[in-house]
């Protein structure tokens, strides 16, 4: 019972020490991050693509899209349904503000009814996502 611990002082100084060292941490590493994001701004956070109208008939579908952002977009790879389709126009290019028809080679077997969705992956990395109902024309 004569053994002493640090007194309680020196304790709570010690831990108010640490909290500050590791709040300071968190914050240099978050604010090292966001700098990085908005200084950089990177191409894939620039980009916008819309689907404005598609025809989903047959086994090629037609996709009608708008770039309403300030970067223009190119088409590396399009999904449906988690497959990759051929596309034309190969290297298929739409500046900001722009708007175009994307031909988009399905492959068979999807139910006509049924809502698939489109993956379209930039060159830069930017994916979008929609989902287009087989056998219709919206």
């Amino acid at each position: 019972m004569n053994r002493r611990a640090v007194s309680p002082v020196i304790a709570t100084l010690l831990m108010i020490a640490i909290a500050v060292a590791s709040g300071t941490l968190v914050y240099v590493w978050s604010m090292g991050i966001v700098g990085t994001l908005q200084g950089s701004g990177g191409q894939q956070t620039k980009q916008q693509l819309m689907l404005e109208a598609y025809k989903a008939t047959g086994s090629t579908w037609t996709l009608n899209l708008r770039n309403p952002g300030s970067a223009t977009v190119t088409v590396a790879a399009v999904y449906v349904n988690g497959t990759s389709c051929a596309f034309t126009p190969t290297g298929f290019t739409l500046g900001p503000t722009a708007a175009g028809a994307l031909q988009v080679t399905v492959a068979s077997g999807l139910s006509q009814g049924v809502g698939y969705p489109v993956k379209i992956v930039t060159v830069d990395g930017a994916l979008f996502t929609f989902t287009v109902i087989a056998g219709r024309s919206e």
